[in-house]
């Protein structure tokens, strides 16, 4: 089998199991790991995988099937948006003159996490 576990989260013990939701990726969906093939943990469900030969997403079901995410019924949809979508408030009059500055940039700090 040919796929890499990119990220993984603990849930819980089950069976001496360690249950784990995860994102994989896959060479092909021949590749997909079942639910119990690594060793030592049990893939959760909402876990996904990527196919990177067709660009599908597959996510496990509570019955650890994967399921076909970017197809049929589950399939994301594209939303054409227009202007018309995003209507623009217009002020009548504006309450800030063009010589007047806006903010207090004397006191502006900056974060850096």
């Amino acid at each position: 089998m040919a796929y890499a576990v990119m990220s993984r989260k603990f849930l819980r013990y089950e069976n001496e199991l360690s249950v784990e939701r995860m994102e994989i990726c896959v060479d092909a969906v021949s590749d997909l790991p079942t639910v119990n093939s690594i060793t030592g943990c049990k893939i959760a469900q909402g876990s996904i995988a990527w196919d990177v030969s067709t660009g599908d997403f597959y996510g496990m079901s509570s019955t650890g099937e994967w399921v076909n995410q970017s197809d049929g019924a589950n399939a994301a949809q594209t939303l054409e948006l227009t202007a018309e979508d995003y209507p623009v408030a217009v002020a009548a009059e504006s309450e800030v003159t063009d010589d007047e500055p806006m903010g207090n940039f004397e006191s502006t700090e900056v974060c850096v996490q």
